[in-house]
Parts: structure tokens; C-alpha cells; sequence
């Protein structure tokens, strides 16, 4: 039996702890799903309609180490029922992979107009995330921001562009909002795999100077914060955002979108 499947354990950890494979997870979620108990015929078709050339020896096996790990028993010589614990951890890797899914598909950023959708959160998330690091950090946590922002300026004064340290700006300032939820979120709208389309929006802000715009801001927003004004750093964020949003938007309109969608497409990883 699972020695940490417990009615109070962290769902996640007992996850960890069982160290179940993607196939055995699958097949915890398709027990969880089933009103009655499924015997290794019923979950081996299950399993091939969602793309796993398995045989019912192969399930029999993987049902018995659900037994072991006290996820799943048999049911009258029927087939196999969940425990109590297995159905929370089939729960909760079902919706962990619908959440996997959304999360990659998010991550396509292939047309300008799901650039705007991305900024738009970005603002809504971050202008919270510098209000909340305003109203918790001390000085010498902001030790790294003020680094960030002096090597922003160094670098943009040597090679006139300075994306790496823009981008570290913002991901360190959410970091300090000490909100957990704003973290996970931020970890999605400033994922490193989005950085391309930094390279790309260089193309939709080369007219405005906006390298030195930002640079600024950053440095409009650190003072803010190292002052504890929330609504300040709130404030600053949002319109530091919102300039590029409107650039981008101004740019969606001219006559060079078409192309801007173009290079978008052939820069997404």
C-alpha cells in the first residue's frame, strides 16, 4: 500500500511519491472517469483510443501496481474501482495534463493579434506584481533590480539594445511580489521559450525608441518600489506596458502587419 496516501497529503507529492509513468497515469484517469468497475480488456481499448498500442497482459501488469500503490483494488472479480487516494491523484493528473495542454497552446504565439493577447496579460499581471513588491520588499532585496537596472543602461550604451536584461528586469520583479499565484503566472507570460518574439517586436518599436524608453521606465519603477509606493509602481508598470501595446497596436493597422505576421510565423520555435 502507498505509505503517504493520507486524506490531508499534498495531492501533488503522493504523485511524486508513486512515481507513476504517463501510461499509468492515463490509466488512473480512465478508472476515475468510469462509473463501474473496468476490467484490463475495457481499459486496454481506452488506452489505444488515446494512442497506446498496449495488450491486456501489458494493463493487467500496470492495474496490479495500481493495487500495489493502494490507488486501485479489485471489485468482485469485475474489473478494478479506484481508493478514495486513487481518485484524488487521478483528478488531479487528469486536470494537471489539461493544464499542460492549455499551457503549450498559450506558448503558439503565431499572429499579432495573440502578441496583443500576451502584452495585455503581461500588464495585468505585472502592474500587480510590482504593486505587491512596493508593499513587501525591504532594500537589500532589491539588491538584483538595481543591478538589473544598471547593467540595462551599461549594456544600451555599448550595443544600443539590451534585451536579456529587460526581460530578467521583469521576471525578478515578479518574483519579488512574494505572491505565489502572480509566480505561476508570470512563469507563462515571460516563459523563456516566448523570448523570440522580443527579436521580433524590435521590428514593431525600432521608430519609437523604445530601448531607451524602457530602460527608463525600469528605472521609474525600481525607484517606486525601493520608495514602498504601491500604487506608484503599479501605475508606472501599467503605462510602461501599455506603451507597447499601443505601439503594437498602431502597428497591427499599418501596412506592414501582414509581413510583421510573416516573420512571426518563421520565428516560432
Amino acid at each position: 500500500m502507498c505509505p503517504t496516501a493520507t486524506p490531508t497529503a499534498n495531492v501533488a507529492d503522493l504523485l511524486a511519491k508513486t512515481a507513476l509513468s504517463a501510461l499509468e497515469q492515463q490509466l488512473l484517469e480512465i478508472l476515475v472517469d468510469s462509473s463501474a468497475p473496468v476490467g484490463a480488456w475495457v481499459a486496454r481499448d481506452h488506452l489505444r483510443e488515446r494512442g497506446h498500442d498496449v495488450s491486456s497482459a501489458s494493463v493487467s501488469r500496470l492495474l496490479s501496481r495500481l493495487d500495489s500503490l493502494g490507488l486501485t483494488e479489485p471489485a468482485d472479480g469485475k474489473g478494478r474501482v479506484v481508493t478514495a487516494t486513487g481518485r484524488r491523484l487521478g483528478e488531479y493528473a487528469r486536470d494537471a495534463r489539461a493544464r499542460n495542454s492549455a499551457h503549450e497552446q498559450a506558448l503558439q504565439i503565431q499572429t499579432i493579434d495573440q502578441v496583443l493577447d500576451l502584452l495585455r496579460a503581461r500588464r495585468a499581471i505585472e502592474s500587480e506584481a510590482a504593486r505587491a513588491a512596493a508593499g513587501r520588499c525591504v532594500s537589500a532585496q532589491l539588491a538584483p533590480l538595481r543591478q538589473l537596472v544598471g547593467d540595462h543602461r551599461a549594456q544600451l550604451a555599448r550595443e544600443g539594445i539590451a534585451r536579456a536584461h529587460a526581460m530578467s528586469f521583469h521576471r525578478e520583479l515578479c518574483r519579488l511580489s512574494g505572491n505565489p499565484l502572480l509566480i505561476a503566472m508570470s512563469d507563462t507570460v515571460l516563459s523563456e521559450r516566448l523570448e523570440y518574439l522580443e527579436r521580433v517586436l524590435d521590428v514593431v518599436t525600432s521608430g519609437h525608441d523604445s530601448f531607451q524608453h524602457s530602460v527608463d521606465d525600469h528605472e521609474s519603477i525600481l525607484h517606486a518600489v525601493e520608495s514602498g509606493e504601491s500604487e506608484r509602481a503599479f501605475e508606472v508598470m501599467h503605462a510602461h506596458l501599455s506603451r507597447l501595446i499601443q505601439e503594437v497596436e498602431e502597428f497591427a493597422e499599418s501596412d506592414s502587419a501582414r509581413a510583421f505576421s510573416s516573420v512571426l510565423g518563421l520565428a516560432t520555435p
